[in-house]
């Protein structure tokens, strides 16, 4: 089962892309746009997967500590505590 944090940004990737090809002035047609989706979609899944062996967590958390430790990277100091006691609840 895909959990409903990596469904979900299949959405928000669409929507970035749109957002670029607005900035830029290009206009990608739907198989330019599968083959970028297909390559992100593929290398998070792959992510979340050796995330949730190395912890041993269930697939949503798996994906919940990949997008925590994200944020905490770009914002050190606004997350306090460790992503994985962070996430072992879920």
């Amino acid at each position: 089962m895909l959990p409903d944090i990596l469904a979900n940004a299949g959405g928000v990737t669409v929507s970035y892309f749109e957002w670029v090809q607005n900035q830029e002035g290009l206009m990608w047609d739907v198989d330019e746009v599968n083959a970028r989706l297909q390559k992100i979609m593929t290398r998070s899944f792959h992510e979340m997967v050796d995330t949730m062996r190395k912890h041993h967590v269930p697939p949503r958390a798996g994906a919940m500590i990949l997008a925590v430790g994200r944020v905490s990277e770009s914002h050190p100091r606004t997350w306090p505590l460790s992503v994985i006691e962070r996430c072992r609840c879920l």
